[in-house]
């Protein structure tokens, strides 16, 4: 990793996605941060995803809460330690991966669109809030990613990209810091 930053120092947190786990994780980060004196953070990237489909003839009201957690509250709990990170920072920029099917409604994927549909709107509303305070803000919206979690789908996924294709297009645009990355 240090190699792709070109030495620049950098703090990746990788947690569960339960929301309890992910607020520890994120403040234990941001203690890390400060304990070494870094004092701040130029870009945060928060991406956190699970999908579970929804039966309609068996609506499962804690299924869609599950994934909502998950795709919207934990990335939340770090946006609420980052941003005072942010704000000290010399460049900073706020990223957060949405999804592409916030664009198109997908069968059974009622749970999924609507914690990405509202992390989408988060992320584009404090787009607005942050402007004053130079903080940027970018919305990642990928289609389909071969990860082990799309290995998990029962049906095809058209333009379906490798994990290390998908992560070369992110980063390459995420240096001109645009509103979205579709």
């Amino acid at each position: 990793l240090l190699a792709r930053w070109g030495g620049e120092e950098f703090v990746a947190v990788f947690t569960d996605t339960e929301a309890a786990a992910a607020l520890t994780a994120c403040q234990h980060w941001r203690a890390a941060v400060q304990a070494h004196d870094w004092g701040s953070l130029d870009t945060v990237i928060l991406n956190a995803g699970t999908c579970e489909y929804v039966d309609v003839k068996q609506f499962d009201s804690s299924l869609v809460e599950h994934v909502v957690r998950t795709n919207l509250l934990a990335s939340s709990y770090c946006i609420e330690a980052a941003l005072p990170l942010l704000r000290k920072g010399t460049a900073p920029h706020l990223v957060g991966v949405a999804s592409s099917v916030t664009y198109l409604p997908l069968p059974r994927a009622e749970a999924y669109g609507a914690s990405k549909a509202g992390l989408r709107y988060l992320f584009e509303s404090l787009r607005i809030d942050l402007a004053p305070e130079g903080i940027e803000v970018t919305v990642v919206s990928p289609g389909f990613v071969d990860t082990p979690l799309t290995a998990k789908n029962d049906f095809p996924m058209p333009l379906s990209w490798p994990v290390g294709k998908a992560a070369q297009h992110i980063f390459a645009k995420l240096k001109n810091r645009p509103l979205e990355i579709a």
